[in-house]
């Protein structure tokens, strides 16, 4: 390993925030709600009723027992919490679940379309996992009546809605694989993450002007100006020994990343956006000076880790795969021949039961 390759290791540990596509994650398990909620909706309506349709997503018919299976993955999912705490009664939580398991159920049928236009099909193999877990019941359970009681449908029902989204996912990979990326793609997604992932090595000298008095702001940010001055007017070689004395006579306390060689990493940006700034941007060995309302900075970039460092890392392909499948998604879901509208059996969904077991089985 190179000493770039250590050294950004050691100076800044990179997060990985990968843009979550809900179509992929939404599913992975559902159900662990109360069977008596989904069983007793189920006994109320003959199955007739639990097949017609209250959602149409284009041309494709949704019925009420596939929503309610979309209003489970809603449930079930992280963020119901969340929802359920910030939203104001009851009545307004089931129609949340309805208008999210809308979005699912449109994300699910657009995709699973473009999969099957594509031609992309799953494999005996990929079938098989699927069968095995849905076969996985507990034992002693009737796989047909455990199915009904727990999701609403019918073990063939929930087996299709599996298949969907390995399809889903299957596909989603095929067009991630084969989109083209060229460089201006790999800028702009790094652009997009440049405080999670650049940095840059800086000698960094702090005056903090946030008390109330203008006269010692401004001899400060004079201070700051003829550092930068005599900085830039002497030979690289004394430069260092130079920022070294002006930091020990001039620093202020309270900036915890002022010194001499550190590590400015993106954490900066918030307090102190034109610092980050300036490590984005600013030329290498150049001294400048930047601030804010409460702070001044006599920076010296040493060296930057921006995009040409990363453009080639396995830290940039996460991020740029993540947002190829968010751009896949988006342009499936967007396409016009997969507009949601309910019907008026919509009216007629009920999920407060859902909700209560959920309620119930979290305890609170």
């Amino acid at each position: 390993m190179d000493w770039k390759s250590e050294t950004a290791i050691k100076k800044k540990s990179v997060r990985f925030f990968v843009i979550g596509i809900l179509v992929l994650v939404a599913v992975a398990v559902v159900g662990g709600l109360s069977g008596t909620a989904i069983f007793s909706a189920v006994r109320k309506a003959n199955q007739d009723k639990r097949r017609e349709c209250v959602l149409k997503i284009g041309d494709i018919n949704v019925s009420r027992e596939e929503f309610e299976l979309f209003c489970i993955t809603v449930i079930e999912g992280s963020d119901f919490e969340n929802l359920r705490i910030n939203t104001a009664s009851d009545n307004a939580l089931a129609v949340q679940i309805k208008l999210k398991a809308t979005e699912y159920a449109k994300q699910y049928y657009a995709l699973r379309t473009r999969a099957e236009e594509t031609e992309i099909s799953l494999s005996p193999l990929e079938r098989a996992e699927i069968d095995k877990k849905a076969e996985n019941v507990p034992e002693g359970e009737d796989p047909e009546k455990y199915y009904l009681k727990n999701y609403g449908v019918t073990t063939e029902g929930y087996r299709e809605f599996l298949y969907g989204w390995k399809l889903i996912d299957k596909y989603v990979n095929y067009a991630a694989d084969n989109y083209a990326v060229d460089e201006e793609l790999k800028r702009s997604i790094f652009d997009a993450n440049a405080e999670e992932l650049g940095w840059g090595l800086a000698d960094v000298i702090y005056f903090d002007i946030s008390v109330n008095d203008s006269g010692s702001a401004e001899l400060k940010k004079s201070t700051a100006e003829k550092i930068c001055e005599t900085i830039n007017g002497i030979p690289d070689i004394d430069k260092e020994r130079a920022f070294r004395t002006f930091y020990d006579n001039f620093n202020d306390p309270g900036f915890s990343s002022s010194g001499i060689n550190v590590a400015l990493t993106g954490e900066i940006a918030s307090a102190h956006p034109e610092l980050f700034e300036a490590v984005k941007k600013a030329v290498e060995g150049y001294c400048y000076v930047v601030g804010d309302a409460g702070s001044v900075f006599v920076v010296r970039v040493r060296e930057r880790f921006m995009f040409d460092f990363y453009k080639d890392t396995a830290e940039l392909a996460v991020l740029l795969r993540a947002d190829i499948c968010r751009r896949i998604v988006e342009e499936a879901i967007n396409d016009p021949r997969f507009g949601a509208s309910a019907v008026p059996a919509m009216d007629s969904v009920d999920v407060k039961p859902l909700i209560t077991a959920r309620i119930e089985i979290n305890g609170r």
